[in-house]
C-alpha cells in the first residue's frame, strides 16, 4: 500500500511539473509538442488508418522527448526512474504504431527496409 501510494504522488507531481513546464513554454512561445501537419478532416477515407498511425507515431515521440527532458531535469531519483520507464513504454508505443503502418502501407515498408540496408552499409564502411 506504502509503494502505490509513493508511486501515486511521484506521477501525481510529475504531472503537475509537466502542465507547469508546458504552460511556460507555451506563454514564451517555446512548446516543442509537434501539431497534426495535415487537417484530418481533409484526408481521404482511404488514407485515414495511415494518417492516424502517422499521428500516432508522432506524438509518442513527442512524449519519449518530454519524458526523457524531464528525467534530466529532476534530482529525485524515484521520479527520474518513473519518467524513464514511461519513456520506455512510449517506444512500445512506436513500435505498434509502425507496426500498424507498415501493415497498411506497402510503400512505408519498402522505404522502411531500404533505410535499413542503407544504414547497415555506412555502419559497415
Amino acid at each position: 500500500m506504502k509503494t502505490k501510494t509513493v508511486i501515486m504522488s511521484v506521477c501525481l507531481v510529475i504531472a503537475a511539473f509537466a502542465g507547469y513546464l508546458l504552460a511556460d513554454a507555451t506563454q514564451k512561445g517555446e512548446a516543442q509538442m509537434a501539431t497534426t501537419p495535415v487537417d484530418m478532416s481533409k484526408v481521404p477515407q482511404a488514407d485515414l488508418e495511415k494518417e492516424i498511425a502517422r499521428n500516432g507515431i508522432t506524438a509518442e515521440l513527442d512524449a519519449i522527448n518530454f519524458y526523457e527532458q524531464m528525467a534530466s531535469m529532476t534530482k529525485n531519483a524515484t521520479t527520474r526512474k518513473v519518467l524513464l520507464d514511461i519513456a520506455r513504454e512510449e517506444k512500445t508505443h512506436v513500435g505498434e504504431f509502425q507496426a500498424l503502418l507498415i501493415n497498411m502501407d506497402q510503400e512505408q515498408r519498402t522505404e522502411l527496409e531500404s533505410g535499413k540496408r542503407e544504414v547497415e552499409a555506412l555502419a559497415k564502411n
